[in-house]
């Protein structure tokens, strides 16, 4: 009895010094990707769809999509919301349609998607698709292109420097052509238009006042609240105290001005390069702030010519640039 269970120790001792000699390869655990993100070129009006991308994260790789070449490239495709319909490779984004882009992630071996994975793209929260536990797809609507442009106007022209500002003020309601094909951009802007143009850049306030101590502005004028409300908000005044000249043009100092006060007065930080504008004018911080803002600048290096009339196309032009376009 004795020898026989001596054979058995022996026995379990061999068979558990062969079995810690051995390895057994175990299957390793998934890696999990919690999150990745995207930058790609946004739709323009005209321009081929971009499928050239630079990512973030590790342990995926961009599928094919749905491997259909002609819609898909390196891992992108493009989705055109307003015709309902994927965009080929070879096309152009059009004026007034929505579009989303889809990107599509697949995990490497041995990683996988977490349930709680997100994705950004532009720096913006991006809807994910589950395909599979390896296989995800981001996707990102962007705003809608703008409309195609059309001018109307024989004298406005695609190289001068009021086209964009001319279209958009027509498009905004800020004002309208001399006629129905005419805009008239070198024309002389009065001070009842300027104060006009602004009132309707800002939203068409109501004026502080109704209160109206001008005797050439009249209720039923075009002009009659933007007036009012240039003179309550203190941005603008008369040029007497019974008299505010609305068809006197207006000189590129007082409009300067007009916007410098509409924006809170803030004091430039720039020297003044010109030679016609003095410290103890009115307009002094006016003109330096403008410069420095890129609304206008001088006729010259060393020249500002403040008491020059403004013209219509300057008039759009400067607002255009105030408002940050």
């Amino acid at each position: 009895m004795m020898r026989r269970t001596l054979i058995m120790l022996l026995s379990l001792a061999m068979i558990t010094s062969l079995l810690s000699g051995l390895s057994f390869a175990e299957k390793p655990m998934s890696t999990q990707i919690d999150y990745v993100f995207a930058d790609i070129e946004e739709p323009q009006v005209g321009a081929a769809p971009s499928y050239d991308a630079s990512y973030g994260g590790n342990g995926y790789f961009l599928s094919a999509g749905n491997n259909n070449p002609n819609y898909y490239k390196n891992g992108v495709g493009w989705y055109d919301i307003t015709a309902d319909k994927n965009v080929p490779v070879s096309g152009k984004f059009e004026a007034d349609h929505i579009y989303k882009v889809m990107i599509f992630f697949e995990a490497k071996e041995n990683y996988e998607f977490v349930p709680s994975f997100s994705a950004q793209i532009n720096g913006t929260d991006a809807e994910v698709t589950f395909l599979s536990e390896t296989a995800v797809m981001a996707e990102l609507q962007f705003y809608r292109l703008p409309a195609e442009r059309v001018n109307p106007f024989t004298d406005v022209h695609e190289s001068d420097f009021f086209y964009d500002p001319v279209l958009w003020a027509v498009e905004d309601g800020v004002t309208t052509g001399t006629s129905a094909t005419t805009f008239s951009p070198n024309a002389n802007c009065t001070r009842g238009q300027v104060v006009t143009f602004l009132w309707r850049t800002a939203g068409c306030p109501e004026p502080h006042s109704y209160e109206n101590p001008f005797k050439d502005v009249s209720a039923d004028a075009y002009y009659y609240k933007a007036v009012l409300w240039a003179v309550g908000s203190n941005i603008t005044a008369g040029t007497s105290f019974d008299t505010f000249s609305p068809d006197a043009s207006c000189t590129r100092a007082q409009v300067v001005t007009f916007l410098w006060r509409a924006n809170g007065r803030p004091e430039p930080k720039s020297t003044n390069p010109f030679a016609d504008v003095s410290n103890n004018e009115y307009y002094y911080e006016a003109v330096l702030w403008a410069v420095e803002r890129g609304i206008t600048s001088g006729v010259s290096a060393t020249s500002f010519a403040p008491d020059a009339s403004c013209t219509r196309g300057q008039i759009v032009t400067f607002l255009y640039r105030f408002i940050g376009y």
